[in-house]
């Protein structure tokens, strides 16, 4: 129902912390941007969704993992709001306070609206599904990041080099 209101509905992807703890150890900074279809009405209150969200940022946090910030948009897709992911009111406060590096920032998320909000951003958009599937898991997403690669062209009248390290 793509609402996080029970600590059962919550299921860590295989990695996540280790991944989590190599990044940040790496410079990588941690927001989170999440819509939550309703919170806050009659079928979504408030309380229902307290208790998971602090259970999960308390666990990130015992593996010592901080967000910069955490950003909630309650609005459902209907009520066209200005903040709901892909679109980028829910993160311009945090925008303009803080300083960014876009070209060495990535959004990783499940869905397409999360690919969408990166590409709105302006950065670059990974995402991660259960290991085994055909989509990106944590270790790949590491080490993906965490790449170190170069490249070099050099032309003379003789020879044209191009040298690829990964």
């Amino acid at each position: 129902d793509e609402q996080v209101d029970a600590l059962d509905k919550i299921r860590w992807l295989p990695d996540v912390f280790a991944a989590l703890q190599k990044l940040t150890a790496a410079g990588y900074r941690l927001v989170m941007v999440t819509n939550q279809d309703g919170l806050g009405t009659a079928s979504f209150p408030q309380q229902n969704f307290d208790l998971p969200q602090n259970f999960v940022v308390d666990t990130l946090a015992s593996q010592g993992l901080h967000f910069d910030a955490v950003c909630i948009c309650p609005h459902k897709t209907v009520d066209a709001c200005s903040c709901r992911k892909p679109k980028l009111g829910l993160v311009q406060e945090y925008l303009d306070r803080s300083s960014i590096d876009f070209a060495s920032s990535v959004m990783i998320g499940d869905r397409e609206t999360d690919m969408a909000f990166a590409r709105n951003l302006g950065v670059r958009g990974l995402r991660v599904q259960k290991a085994g599937s055909a989509q990106e898991t944590w270790p790949a997403i590491v080490t993906e990041l965490l790449a170190r690669r170069a490249s070099y062209e050099r032309s003379t009248k003789e020879t044209s080099i191009t040298i690829a390290i990964d």
